[in-house]
């Protein structure tokens, strides 16, 4: 902003499809400063004033249901939930008969989750009543929806989901990761010998375990070798669904391909600003980035250990209310967002090296 009057000024930031428009917390990003009102005096500037957008989480709410098979299908929530309590399930079918039904959170979806009954539903319109439901401090008290059961009876395929096609996967220090692979549909029974993977013809002793009822983990239990091609086989007379068919090939095959093993560094510096409780973060500059968190000791050293190698951004937070985390802060009623800084610099973070920053400076306002 140029050429503004002395006086005192309130910062809202607002996403630029918002603009001139009333706010709604919860359907647009917005961002509020660490101070309420900034003075300005005559012939002054005032610079680097630290503001963040972001949406405010709407209250928890049970939006819909689908049924999919006669004995199967899924609730879905507005938001995803961490570490979940789910209270008492009812499911009541057309005849007006009562289930209740055994649940499990889609790990590639956490807004959703599988449900099971223990008997077919009649077709015709059915009713999911739950009783509670809580994710951190979001609390939902009830929820009641409504959904349609089939007549017709499911005669198709089961389908591997996931992945489409090969998987690559980057190593880790402990041999990892685990792959998934992620079925249309529940699966109620496992044969022996269901699963075998392969290297040059070779077998490999591989661990599966069963995340939900449509979702293996597997990791061959010496780990991952670099640079190598898998090959897993799924036999489909072994996998028997909740209803219709197993996979429609007898062999289905899942290829990951290994690379080179992930790196691990460090990084150390100094940080010393009056007046803060200083928190450093260190982010990731990946499409899905990577968090980690350091405190600031009595010396003003942080440092960050293990660390996978790559691009990464550094952003120093006064974390007031020893979150552990950046606090965005509210418009109405108005609290303020905790101040942070973010180094102009990207750092590089390589494979058995521990960086030393030094001592950041810090522009102030």
């Amino acid at each position: 902003f140029k050429y503004l009057a002395s006086g005192d000024y309130v910062l809202l930031g607002l996403e630029r499809a918002a603009s001139g428009a009333k706010l709604v917390p919860q359907r647009m990003a917005y961002g509020v400063t660490p101070k309420q009102v900034y003075k300005l005096g005559v012939n002054e500037a005032i610079s680097n004033i630290p503001l963040r957008t972001r949406r405010e989480i709407p209250p928890l709410k049970l939006t819909h249901g689908e049924w999919v098979g006669q004995k199967w299908g899924w609730m879905h929530f507005n938001q995803e939930l961490d570490d979940p309590i789910i209270g008492d399930l009812t499911l009541i079918d057309a005849n007006q008969k009562f289930f209740y039904p055994e649940f499990h959170q889609n790990v590639q979806d956490k807004k959703r989750f599988l449900l099971i009954a223990q008997d077919k539903l009649a077709p015709g319109k059915g009713e999911l009543k739950l009783a509670s439901a809580a994710s951190g401090t979001q609390r939902l008290l009830g929820g009641k929806i409504s959904f349609r059961v089939s007549e017709k009876i499911d005669t198709t395929h089961v389908k591997k989901v996931i992945p489409e096609g090969s998987e690559s996967i980057r190593l880790t220090s402990d041999g990892g990761p685990k792959v998934s692979i992620v079925f249309s549909k529940p699966i109620t029974e496992v044969k022996d010998s269901t699963f075998m993977m392969i290297v040059d013809s070779d077998t490999v002793i591989t661990v599966v375990e069963w995340v939900n009822p449509t979702e293996i983990e597997f990791i061959p239990t010496k780990g991952w070798e670099e640079k190598t091609k898998y090959k897993l086989m799924i036999f489909s007379k072994g996998l028997i669904p909740i209803e219709g068919r197993s996979l429609k090939d007898s062999i289905t095959f899942v290829t990951i391909n290994s690379e080179k093993k992930m790196g691990y560094g460090g990084l150390t510096g100094f940080v010393k600003q009056n007046n803060i409780v200083p928190l450093v973060k260190l982010e990731s500059m990946e499409k899905e980035p990577k968090f980690f968190h350091s405190a600031v000791n009595f010396d003003y050293q942080f440092q960050f250990n293990n660390i996978p190698e790559g691009s990464y951004r550094l952003i120093i937070i006064d974390d007031a209310d020893n979150s552990n985390s950046f606090t965005y802060g509210y418009a109405n009623p108005f609290q303020p967002s905790e101040w942070f800084y973010v180094h102009p610099d990207t750092f590089q973070v390589r494979a058995n090296w521990d960086i030393d920053i030094g001592l950041i400076r810090i522009e102030e306002e």
